[in-house]
């Protein structure tokens, strides 16, 4: 049945959009570029019922190949593979199909050419076709592949790279879509639009496919660099040979040299062939006289013999049969590390011509024939830009593990050096503690209470001092050689094999106990400091000379402020449950009081209930509360439910120095201190307890102060 011209030009308009979903299926359906070209091609020729659909791709130099074919039996020879010079598409043809995106059409019988130019806006869109006389040549050149007709459409491109970060990139002339016909064909627009839409999709297939080649190129560089960091970590010296041969087999170079940069001198590592020892050479690599050779960017050398610079050297690179060079600076957080060298040697090209050609000489005349010409020539290792991006990562690889073992060296010192400073301020520390402990002494032994303030006031001045220096340089120490340990033991974690030296050294010193003994060796004298400061803030408050402000507080700050200094005491351990503390708060008004005072006391009362619960068995609890009838005084009651307090022992506990625990672990002061406090509220402090039921303290003071009373 004929199709009346309104449906015909439907059924084409449906034609062609099923190709382009055909198409577009095959790019969502396949992630490699030659399988996706090779349906592409096949498809356009089975719908345009042509002889042969071909894609060709331009190289860098102008010159291009034949990477997709579709062919109709036999009629026309195959090309797919086949190499086409630059000449064969004039550099101002290029430009043209690249700026106006100009589609070609050539009849060889009538010896015309006509141009389709895409009207802006749009890829479909075309204008009609306007010919004129063909080039002779061009019309000869088409003759000897055996076509009578020909449709070219461009492939424009953007770079993969280009493509996300810009929002409308310049397009690139990636390459050709070319139709032959064998016998005459009249070229419809139709044909025209359907080959452009074909071009179309294969460009998105094109970017599709250098974004995926992106990502395996990042993915193998990671892959290679995590490999070789399994290598530089994997002992606790640093091997640089290895890691050098290393890098070396993943280049695929013909050998390498790795110059380090010392303190004094330069360590020198070599795999491979090498040239010959040139006192020159090194001095040019150990000190680079390309200008370039100073960045952090790797610098290649494609050919040695071209280099100017390198004169000197062409003979005996030439002889070990190094052509080419990669150098790469090592550098981390702006040290010069030293220098990676890789050599590269010589490759031989096959290319297969379309006809006998001189690549090397401009073509006068159109080839006489297009069969297949194979050239062989020698060539230098060429650098890729991917393997430029894999030896700099590489590279920085190496540098951060140099960079990291030498830092591991110098933390070695380091701890060598704290250590020494930690014994001698523990020894500062015992003759403070040893000063004090015969201080303490002699207060017990004086006669008369009423000479104790003076007393006390003079022991409290000449301590205070030391220790607060003492102490204040303990906290320093004691964070520095925790952050020293804590990062020695990241390297000992990182490097379980220590070389030899290192082995030696660690049991001499006996290293383990010595990680294991100076946190506790910090924690006894800090626990030492703050007891002897304890110890005089107690005698302090209790001479009765630090005094501060009177303000309205918040009790309850005050008693929450002093449970979160004490948190640490009620957490539970491997023998003990935590300690709960129950709050039964009232409604309280601020209260006119010593702030600092009052909460010296919530801390002893709060201390001592702790330490009543030490032995006791779950539940452990503290009960704090605290109430106010409306009238002029509040009341604040501490309560456990610990082991209790034996009558015998009840009426001495406010005596100053008395106390029940063991040696070391109280002064005697703590609740002595606390009831004068109370007292000088004009409050009162009182103990109620019974034996296996637990203790309570309550505390009653008014909320209104009149003048504090004179201290006795």
């Amino acid at each position: 049945m004929t199709l009346a011209p309104g449906d015909r030009e439907l059924q084409r308009q449906l034609d062609r959009e099923a190709l382009a979903q055909r198409i577009a299926d095959s790019i969502l359906q396949s992630l490699d570029l030659k399988d996706i070209l090779a349906k592409a091609v096949a498809e356009v020729r089975s719908l345009l019922e042509v002889e042969r659909v071909m894609v060709y791709q331009f190289c860098e130099d102008g010159s291009g190949t034949v990477v997709a074919e579709a062919l109709q039996g036999d009629r026309l020879s195959a090309m797919q593979g086949l190499h086409f010079p630059a000449d064969d598409i004039p550099g101002w043809v290029r430009d043209r199909l690249s700026c106006d995106r100009v589609r070609s059409v050539i009849d060889v019988d009538s010896g015309k050419i006509g141009f389709s130019a895409a009207r802006s806006g749009s890829t479909l869109a075309s204008q009609e076709i306007q010919y004129r006389i063909a080039d002779a040549c061009h019309v000869q050149y088409l003759q000897t592949m055996g076509v009578k007709s020909s449709v070219v459409v461009p492939i424009l491109c953007r770079p993969p790279q280009l493509a996300i970060a810009e929002a409308a990139p310049t397009l690139e002339l990636w390459g050709l879509l070319v139709c032959h016909c064998d016998r005459p064909h009249a070229v419809s627009s139709w044909e025209i639009e359907t080959l452009q839409t074909t071009a179309d999709q294969i460009a998105i297939a094109i970017i599709q496919s250098g974004l995926l080649g992106e990502m395996r190129e990042r993915a193998q560089i990671q892959a290679a660099a995590n490999r070789l960091n399994e290598m530089l970590y994997a002992g606790s010296t640093l091997q640089p040979q290895p890691a050098l041969e290393a890098i070396v087999a993943a280049m695929g170079a013909t050998g390498g040299k790795l110059s380090l940069a010392t303190l004094y001198d330069r360590e020198t590592y070599t795999s491979g062939i090498q040239p010959a020892t040139i006192e020159v050479w090194e001095h040019y690599v150990h000190c680079p006289i390309l200008p370039e050779a100073l960045t952090v960017d790797p610098l290649v050398i494609p050919d040695i013999q071209q280099a100017p610079q390198l004169q000197p050297f062409h003979q005996a690179f030439a002889a070990a049969g190094i052509h080419s060079l990669l150098v790469l600076p090592l550098y981390h957080q702006r040290s010069v590390l030293g220098q990676l060298i890789l050599y590269g040697g010589e490759a031989v090209a096959e290319t297969v011509w379309a006809g006998q050609i001189d690549p090397s000489q401009p073509q006068t005349k159109p080839r006489a024939s297009f069969a297949p010409w194979r050239e062989y020539r020698s060539t230098c290792r060429v650098w890729t830009d991917g393997e430029v991006k894999l030896a700099k990562a590489l590279g920085e690889q190496c540098a951060a593990a140099i960079a990291q073992y030498r830092l591991y060296a110098q933390i070695e010192l380091q701890v060598q050096y704290r250590t020494t400073e930690l014994q001698r301020q523990a020894e500062q520390l015992q003759r403070a503690m040893e000063r004090l402990q015969n201080t303490q002494a002699n207060l017990i032994q004086a006669e008369k209470m009423s000479s104790l303030g003076q007393v006390v006031a003079g022991v409290a001045h000449q301590i205070n001092n030391p220790v607060n220096f003492i102490y204040g340089n303990l906290v320093h120490a004691n964070n520095h050689t925790q952050d020293l340990l804590a990062l020695l033991g990241l390297y000992r974690k990182h490097f379980p094999d220590p070389g030899d030296e290192i082995s030696r050294f660690t049991e001499e010193i006996d290293f383990n106990f010595l990680m294991g003994d100076m946190p506790k060796l910090l924690e006894s004298m800090q626990a030492g400091a703050e007891r002897i400061r304890q110890i005089v803030l107690g005698l302090r408050s209790f001479s009765r000379l630090d005094e501060a402000d009177m303000k309205r507080v918040n009790i309850h700050d005050g008693l929450n402020s002093t449970l979160m200094i004490l948190n640490h005491r009620l957490k539970g351990n491997a023998t003990a449950s935590t300690i709960q503390v129950v709050k039964n708060y009232g409604d309280l008004p601020p209260v006119e009081c010593y702030a600092s005072r009052m909460n010296q006391v919530f801390m002893n009362l709060l201390n001592n209930a702790v330490d009543a619960l030490n032995d006791r068995p779950d539940p452990r609890i503290i009960t704090i509360t605290t109430t106010w009838d409306g009238g002029d005084r509040i009341q604040i009651a501490i309560q456990d439910n610990g082991c209790g307090i034996p009558e015998t022992v009840r009426p001495h506990i406010f005596d100053p120095f008395f106390t029940t625990k063991p040696v070391g672990r109280g002064t005697g002061l703590g609740l002595s201190i606390s009831y004068q406090i109370i007292e000088n509220h004009s409050g009162t402090l009182d103990c109620t307890s019974e034996v296996g039921a637990g203790t309570t303290f309550c505390i009653s003071i008014p909320v209104r102060q009149q003048p504090v009373k004179g201290e006795t």
